[in-house]
Formats: C-alpha cells, sequence, structure tokens
C-alpha cells in the first residue's frame, strides 16, 4: 500500500516544493540553525525536525522548551509524502521525522533510515472548513454537504491526494459517505466537482485560501482547521476516519493506485513520529518524549488533536 502511494509522491516532490514552503511560512518557526555530523550520533545541540503541516504547530509549541533550553531547533515543515522523498529519495539529514499518517513508516526505503520504531503521537479527524458567510452553510450543518458542494456556485478545495494524507484521506470520506448515505456516484461527481486549481499541496496554501473568500469550503483536519480558526462541520464518526473501533468499516473502502500498486484502504487517521538515524538522536529522543509525555498531550490537544490511549503510544510495530 505505502509504497504504490508514496510512488506518486515521487515525481511531485519538485512542484510542491513552493506549497511547501507556504506552508513553512504559515506554521513552522525555526528557531536558530545547526548542522549535524555527516554520521553516527550527532554531538552537538542541534535538531532539525521534518513535521507534516498539520502537525507543525503543536510541534513547536511543544519544542519550545528545548529551543529555550539553547537547543538549536529547526522545524521544516511539509506534505508528510514530500517529507518521506526528502529523507529517502534527496537525502536531506533530519533527526525527527513527524507525519500525519503511521503508515508511511511502513515504506521500506524509508524503515532503512529509523532508528527504532515510530511512535504514535496523535489521532485526528476530517472536518468539513468553511468561510464565515459561506453559501448553503445552514443546510451543510444539516448534514446535506453534498448537496451543497455539488452546486455550481460553491467553492471548495482539498489538499492534493498524490502529496499530501489529507487528500487522500479525503477521497476515502466521499466514498464513505457514498456508502453511509446511499448517495449513488456521490465520491465521482464529488471529484468532477473539484478540479485541480483546487487541490493544493500544502494544507497552509488551501487554508489561506478559505481565508481570503477564494474558497467556500475546505476538507482539512480537525486540528489544522482549529489552529486557523476556521468554523468546521463535523462529519460523524461513520466517515470522518476518527474512530478506531471503526477500522474494519473505514477499510470497506479503497483508492486504486497505478502500476499494480496495492490499493490505499480507509482507516483511522493516526499520526506518529520517529528518529532517524545518523543525527542528533538522544535530542531527538528528547523532543519524542516531550510529544509523549502528559505535557506534550495536553498540548496536543489543545491544538485539537486527540492522544492516542497511553497503552497506545509506544511502539507500533
Amino acid at each position: 500500500m505505502t509504497a504504490s502511494r508514496c510512488g506518486l509522491a515521487r515525481s511531485a516532490v519538485g512542484r510542491a516544493r513552493a506549497g511547501a514552503g507556504l506552508a513553512l511560512v504559515l506554521f513552522a518557526t525555526t528557531f536558530g540553525c545547526g548542522a549535524g555530523a555527516p554520521g553516527g550520533e550527532n554531538k552537538t545541540d542541534a535538531l532539525r525536525v521534518l513535521v507534516a503541516t498539520s502537525l507543525a504547530p503543536a510541534v513547536r509549541a511543544i519544542a519550545a522548551p528545548l529551543a529555550r533550553a539553547g537547543i538549536s531547533l529547526q522545524l521544516e515543515t511539509g506534505p508528510s509524502l514530500v517529507l518521506v522523498r526528502k529523507v529517502t529519495d534527496l537525502g536531506q539529514r533530519a533527526d525527527l521525522l513527524v507525519l500525519a499518517d503511521l503508515s508511511l513508516f511502513e515504506e521500506p526505503p524509508l524503515v532503512a533510515h529509523l532508528d527504532g520504531s515510530p511512535q504514535l503521537v496523535a489521532l485526528d479527524r476530517m472536518v468539513l472548513a468553511h468561510r464565515p458567510g459561506a453559501p448553503g452553510l445552514a443546510e451543510a450543518r444539516a448534514g446535506r454537504w453534498p448537496e451543497v458542494l455539488l452546486r455550481p456556485a460553491v467553492r471548495f478545495g482539498i489538499a492534493a491526494p498524490d502529496l499530501a494524507p489529507c487528500g487522500y484521506r479525503t477521497l476515502l470520506v466521499w466514498r464513505l459517505a457514498e456508502r453511509t448515505m446511499g448517495q449513488h456516484a456521490l465520491a465521482a461527481r464529488l471529484e468532477a466537482a473539484c478540479p485541480a486549481a483546487r487541490r493544493r499541496a500544502s494544507l497552509g496554501a488551501l487554508v489561506a485560501l478559505v481565508q481570503s473568500g477564494e474558497l467556500d469550503y475546505a476538507f482539512l483536519y480537525a486540528s489544522t482547521a482549529r489552529a486557523a480558526g476556521l468554523g468546521a462541520i463535523e462529519l460523524g464518526p461513520e466517515i470522518d476516519l476518527s474512530d478506531p473501533a471503526r477500522a474494519d468499516t473505514y477499510a470497506r473502502v479503497a483508492l486504486p493506485r497505478g502500476a499494480g500498486g496495492a490499493p490505499v484502504r480507509g482507516a483511522p487517521i493516526r499520526c506518529a513520529a520517529a528518529v532517524l538515524r545518523g543525527g542528533a538522536r538522544e535530542t531527538a529522543r528528547r523532543l519524542l518524549q516531550r510529544l509523549r509525555s502528559d505535557r506534550g498531550r495536553a498540548t496536543l490537544r489543545g491544538f485539537g488533536f486527540v492522544p492516542p490511549p497511553q497503552r497506545a503510544a509506544g511502539r507500533t510495530r
């Protein structure tokens, strides 16, 4: 599954750089800059973190005490699939990798770069974010959001499915809604109503389009909508990928992938982090521990995430 999904991003890394750069401006802060040793354990008090755009505000807040303690901390954000390829294809050095999809850590080329197993750090859910006064808002809140979005005058957007987990999760949500609501070909109709111009590599760019009024609605994570101060319509646990107990139901829908790749199936949204080899491993572990600490869990909750149960926050494989 992950090999075919990440393969789509291999040719798209270049065109995503502009979007990832905007996300960096909107969501990330760089605390100094530190260069690590090219190999082995990095003994300097410097840390480079690659973090998915949706997780950047929370990680930045949790990491702030390390920066105040004198650690040179650099956070670089972008779509999860692009960050994976920065490590596996471009050979960029980093110490900690924080992704919006736990399953991406199963990609064989990435596994070779991991120092230990990835750790589950947060759960999330999909929502339909909106601008103030969006057309059909009352109807959308009443559960008739598919009808509203399919109106010609309504403009909605999504993240690019070939670059961001939020994008391919949106397509899975549409398929779940089709089954749950009994609306024939709903997913296909929504895809046709959302042209390429409204599919953005960066969640930051997608948020900006809603904030500016260029889009009426956008499918986002609940945490992203909250961090951006956007209103959000709840989609319900039947389709929003929030409930681990509904994993079997979510898995009933899938996205086909080319080149004979296995389909990407629906699954609960699980965000995870892992220490990478060849960098500042001990310092990276300090930040990872902070992400999973009681204070870190409280911070994640404040940013709209749901911390995983303590028993599930340890080793994932």
